[in-house]
């Protein structure tokens, strides 16, 4: 069979030429059983990946299994990912993406147990290929990761808290109010304004805590020429006029108690001057 030579990690090789289809030959890079390669393979790559903050290696169940083994031994990790070809019996709820692969004639799935979909979402993958020639099994297993960070909510009202996260909305819901306020006083955030005089707020006046919350975030990109997102605009001016109308109704309802307060005392003190038989002008103070 021809051959191909290439210097690779240090190590010359020769590759078999092979058939993909009439007009296409590739040089078969083929790393099973060739300890000496995986290693230096993983050595150079983790090279390139320095500086690059990531949680997990992550790959597709081909012959870069030996590969992301060998990086993971050598950059210490304890736990790396494998998207599957075929569901498992062990694998709980898979879910799957389209691969298309130079070196596979048929289409082909790349699936992930439930399980392994939680630990990865919300984290940093880094992906790892043997070959990239298409760049086909890359873009699939980038949909796998994505879809594993996918949450399958149907709930509108869950929906639509997490939509306005992070611009608000008009006609806010109460659980639009507590992930809004909760995304801009989350422990992890240090350099917001007014950080600590909010996280009091939240736990004593919600809408007052929203209104606050958005006014410091308009004025912190006016400041900066930032692009204002429309719905953060309007947002901020719903809530302005939903903390006012509470407040005029509360300070109504004050004066509706201090009013009745006032007659019941007075009333109070009549009905004590009759029945003391006690003569005389009541003035109430």
């Amino acid at each position: 069979m021809a051959t191909y030579p290439m210097h690779v990690a240090g190590l010359d090789r020769d590759f078999p030429i092979c058939k993909v289809t009439d007009d296409l030959y590739i040089g078969a890079f083929i790393m099973f059983g060739d300890a000496e390669l995986t290693v230096r393979c993983a050595e150079e790559l983790l090279k390139l990946a320095e500086g690059i903050d990531y949680d997990y290696l992550f790959t597709a169940e081909a012959k870069s299994i030996p590969l992301i083994h060998e990086m993971a031994r050598q950059s210490g990790a304890k736990k790396y990912f494998i998207a599957r070809k075929g569901p498992k019996v062990y694998m709980p709820d898979p879910i799957s993406v389209e691969d298309k692969s130079i070196t596979t004639v048929a289409q082909q799935k790349l699936f992930l147990g439930s399980d392994d979909a939680d630990l990865i979402r919300g984290k940093k993958i880094l992906l790892v290929d043997d070959v990239i020639s298409t760049g086909g099994s890359l873009k699939a297993m980038e949909a796998l990761v994505e879809k594993a960070g996918e949450y399958e909510v149907d709930d509108p009202e869950i929906l639509s808290a997490i939509t306005c996260h992070t611009t608000g909305k008009p006609g806010m819901s109460l659980l639009d109010k507590i992930l809004y306020v909760a995304d801009y006083i989350e422990p992890r955030r240090s350099k917001a304004a007014n950080l600590t005089a909010m996280r009091k707020l939240a736990f004593i006046d919600l809408d007052e805590a929203c209104l606050e919350i958005m006014e410091s975030i308009l004025v912190y990109l006016k400041s900066t020429g930032c692009q204002i997102d429309p719905m953060t605009e309007a947002a901020c001016e719903d809530m302005r006029r939903v903390v006012s109308e509470r407040k005029k109704e509360t300070a109504g309802e004050a004066s509706a108690v201090t009013g009745i307060t006032h007659q019941d005392k007075e009333e109070q003190s009549v009905e004590s001057v009759k029945r003391n038989g006690k003569a005389g002008i009541y003035s109430p103070q």
